[in-house]
């Protein structure tokens, strides 16, 4: 059982969707469409985009995921530690608190921001009726995510990827398939 399967489980419950979804919704309006212009300059900055998006993306934790991470079981659940000193990419250094015993530690706060950025994102494409597929290779962990998968109404790939999978699904499939809007890749290090 991998040391994450207890955050993840409940982190990815329903249950976090149900306070915001009891909320009225409201439609996706748009007053006015951008201009090409402003299109080509958002492409450089696009906070220039916000004062056309909805309501609801406007808000920056509408689902209130904050309130179902806490850094204690991250902690708990060995979030904070990383790989080796010698293999862990440059780029993120700036997310380190320190290092102990050879084994890099993540700064809990940074990395519960961005969990929870993470999660919000999630909820709205789940909200919207998006497809979230979830792929992992690790066997140990192979049942459960197939179950959570299906208990969230998403879908679950546990087996060997099969190279071109997206990109030639034409030739591989023989017909139109939709695409899933999102794609979690859980313990996918293989040789």
């Amino acid at each position: 059982m991998n040391r994450f399967t207890p955050l993840i489980t409940r982190i990815f419950s329903r249950r976090c969707f149900s306070t915001a979804l009891a909320s009225p919704s409201a439609e996706i309006q748009i007053d006015v469409e951008p201009t090409s212009e402003v299109l080509k300059k958002a492409s450089v900055r696009p906070s220039l985009l916000k004062p056309y998006l909805d309501n609801i993306l406007q808000e920056e934790d509408y689902f209130k995921m904050s309130k179902a991470v806490s850094i204690t079981e991250m902690f708990d659940a060995r979030v904070h530690y990383g790989h080796r000193i010698g293999t862990i990419n440059d780029n993120m250094k700036w997310s380190l608190y320190g290092e102990r015993l050879g084994i890099c530690i993540f700064d809990l706060d940074i990395t519960k921001k961005y969990l929870i950025k993470a999660l919000n994102f999630l909820a709205h494409v789940s909200y919207r009726g998006g497809m979230v597929l979830f792929v992992s290779s690790d066997r140990a962990n192979m049942l459960l995510i197939e179950k959570m998968a299906a208990e969230m109404g998403q879908y679950s790939h546990t087996r060997k990827w099969q190279e071109g999978t997206l990109t030639n699904i034409g030739q591989l499939f023989g017909a139109p398939v939709r695409l899933p809007d999102v794609i979690i890749f859980l313990s996918t290090l293989s040789s």
